[in-house]
């Protein structure tokens, strides 16, 4: 018989605000940004080897501009270190060109699952839009763009742990 396994939620709003990233053709068609999008802490010591699943949810808004490819990378600090680890990349192709008919809106999903053999105690994992790289050498040589979605942390116990 499956007994039930503890998890826990943990989830945090994000909300980009408009940025217009310039790109000089054909010298500079990759700017990097290293811009924080949203992050989330969890906690997962009462858990036994947790299976963690980070979710990313959410629009990427085009005000103005040209297709473009983003490049999104999660990174994760645990215990109170200073120092994080990448642990995915996700790459986002704006492929709509502003019509100028209003902004065009495109959802964005990304999923990162783990099963730490560390067992990590705290964890904050953080999404960053690292570097925006401009698809057409059209004018305008810009793109202004907002993201906002919803960044969360399911961690289930993988295995049940008898403590007695």
């Amino acid at each position: 018989m499956d007994l039930p396994t503890k998890a826990i939620l943990r989830s945090s709003k994000s909300n980009f605000e408009p940025l217009t990233v310039v790109f000089t053709i054909p010298e500079h068609v990759v700017q990097t940004l290293n811009q924080q999008i949203s992050s989330v802490t969890i906690n997962t010591s009462c858990l036994y080897c947790p299976n963690t699943l980070i979710d990313f949810s959410g629009t990427l808004t085009n005000l103005f501009g040209d297709p473009a490819l983003f490049s999104f990378t999660l990174f994760k600090t645990c215990k109170g270190n200073i120092l994080r680890r990448s642990v995915a990349t996700f790459i986002y192709t704006n492929s709509n060109i502003f019509n100028g008919a209003g902004p065009d809106s495109q959802t964005l999903k990304f999923k990162h699952s783990s099963c730490d053999d560390e067992c990590d105690d705290c964890c904050t994992y953080t999404l960053e839009l690292t570097n925006v790289s401009h698809i057409l050498s059209l004018s305008p040589e810009f793109l202004t763009f907002s993201i906002n979605g919803t960044l969360s942390a399911l961690a289930v116990a993988s295995k049940h742990h008898n403590f007695t």
